[in-house]
């Protein structure tokens, strides 16, 4: 999603050079020399300026092969008996927690069967049928 509006930016602006990195985690922006960064949740440190450019969601998701093998979960609960690809660079690791119909969070263990470090990598292996996945919906 950053790359054609970073390519898109240097056309207009020939002059200007820009570094571009894509990182699953929180960088540094003053030590690592960033100037600009997009990042998804609430900025550690309030002296930043930030602009909400969007919003994005949890959502669980697994390729229609491993769905018509596996069969299709109906509730939370039922995540539990799948094998899951776990994105490290989130919080929630083995346990994915989702809201309830009474307003609560219900919190699910899940089986990692595959813990990988990028999004891109748990889409990509929920696509090749190793499992669910949760992800941000981008």
């Amino acid at each position: 999603h950053v790359l054609p509006v970073v390519s898109e930016f240097l056309a207009a602006f020939p002059q200007i050079t820009v570094k571009l990195v894509l990182a699953d985690r929180n960088l540094h922006l003053l030590d690592e020399h960033i100037d600009v960064a997009l990042r998804i949740g609430k900025l550690p440190d309030s002296s930043m300026i930030a602009t909400q450019v969007g919003t994005v969601s949890r959502v669980v998701c697994a390729s229609p092969q491993y769905l018509s093998r596996a069969g299709e979960p109906q509730s939370p609960a039922d995540l539990a008996r799948f094998s899951c690809v776990v994105f490290d660079a989130l919080p929630s690791g083995s346990i994915w927690d989702f809201a309830s119909n009474k307003g609560r969070p219900e919190s699910v263990s899940i089986h990692a069967r595959l813990a990988v470090n990028t999004a891109e990598a748990a889409i990509d292996a929920a696509i090749a049928g190793v499992g669910l996945t949760n992800v941000l919906s981008y």
